[in-house]
């Protein structure tokens, strides 16, 4: 028990010496309070079954210092992205929001009745079930799929443009409306339809990641107005989480799932994968999706590799650790942040690129203390691209 009361000290202690060097409210407290309440969480969850965990303290260092040395992009002043922030160009601006809205609206149209379905009998367990064995259909014609790969790749884009119009007091209402409900609506739907909560999860962290960017710009009075949508969004969250955990879990282990979902991830990356990981996948997970356009196989053979954690949540590092191994992971956690940095940090002047990477970036690192998805190169190969665009079109 030792060794998981130090990991979730280790983050405990870094969230205190921020918050007593920062002293406000940014993307490094949003990772660290994160990774410290999930640490914490691992320790309640290995204290209810210690027998089948079998760890080691080295692990959990090293997660600490990868995690560390990632994090530390984000140890910045963000205010400083809204306040040098350029003006954008509002024409494209206005165009993309209404060709978001009409995309979301196909989304809606097309999903609506499975969905309904979904909640009417509570079939979250069968829907996961269904996505997990690819069974799922997710569009039945090419202009359905066109509509729903722009609005899930340009959802953060979208987000981060409600939370900019709150910022303006020329921007009607309306139109941060319909934009905001284009917004969350598919994004519902689309978790109830395939019974996933992660997508639920990381939609609200980006969220409170754009309201973190722009608050400052926010009037107290736009600001008392969005008070009561929000309470209700949250409640519609949880609600949700609550119904598609009890669906797939049972009331009796609804709460221990949740636990589990929250609190597995460190344990796993200690006691799943460095503990008897013997060959490395050399990017298959990573890189997934480019192995196989290119005619290769990106299938892991997880028992090849010594591992014993399919399934299971290991944070955005075992991934990486399983691919890369321990030395290659910390290499890539010496360089990418510096080379990611580079599109947001130390910036005279700012502009919805920079911001959306930065967004795009902390979201992504936010949820990876649980997992991160697999094949995520193509994630990370449409944000560059999105933040090409964004440049062209600023």
């Amino acid at each position: 028990m030792g060794y998981v009361v130090i990991n979730a000290l280790l983050y405990i202690i870094a969230l205190i010496i921020y918050i007593f060097k920062r002293r406000k409210v940014d993307g490094g407290l949003i990772l660290l309070a994160t990774y410290a309440l999930v640490a914490i969480l691992g320790l309640a969850l290995y204290t209810s079954d210690s027998s089948e965990w079998h760890l080691r303290l080295w692990p959990f260092i090293y997660l600490f210092v990868i995690c560390m040395l990632f994090f530390r992009q984000f140890f910045f002043d963000s205010d400083n992205l809204y306040a040098r922030l350029k003006n954008p160009n509002m024409k494209v601006l206005s165009a993309f929001a209404i060709i978001y809205i009409l995309c979301s609206l196909v989304s809606i149209y097309y999903d609506s009745q499975n969905a309904v379905q979904n909640i009417i009998n509570g079939a979250f367990k069968d829907a996961y079930a269904d996505n997990s064995a690819g069974d799922t259909v997710f569009y039945t014609n090419q202009f359905e799929r066109l509509a729903k790969i722009f609005a899930q790749y340009l959802q953060p884009v979208a987000v981060l443009t409600v939370f900019y119009y709150l910022t303006l007091q020329n921007i009607k209402p309306l139109k941060i409306v319909l934009l905001a409900l284009a917004v969350i609506i598919p994004t519902f739907v689309s978790s109830v339809i395939i019974g996933n909560r992660s997508m639920i999860v990381q939609f609200l962290i980006l969220i409170i990641i754009c309201y973190i960017i722009f608050h400052r710009g926010i009037s107290k009075k736009r600001k008392r107005i969005i008070m009561i949508p929000s309470v209700l969004f949250v409640i519609l969250v949880f609600a949700l989480l609550t119904s598609v955990t009890i669906s797939r879990f049972g009331d009796e282990k609804g709460t221990s799932s949740v636990f589990n979902y929250l609190g597995h991830s460190m344990l796993t990356f200690n006691y799943g994968i460095t503990d008897t990981i013997k060959e490395y996948a050399n990017g298959k997970y990573f890189f997934s999706w480019f192995i196989q356009v290119f005619g290769g196989n990106p299938k892991i053979d997880y028992i090849k590799l010594g591992t014993h954690c399919d399934g299971a949540f290991f944070t955005f590092v075992g991934p990486l650790y399983m691919d890369f191994g321990p030395i290659g992971t910390f290499i890539i956690a010496i360089t990418i942040p510096a080379f990611i940095s580079l599109f947001f940090k130390h910036k005279k002047q700012t502009d919805m690129a920079n911001i959306y990477m930065y967004a795009f970036s902390l979201n992504h690192l936010t949820y990876g203390v649980l997992v991160v998805g697999y094949g995520s190169s193509l994630i990370w190969l449409m944000a560059f691209v999105i933040y090409g665009l964004l440049k062209i079109f600023k």
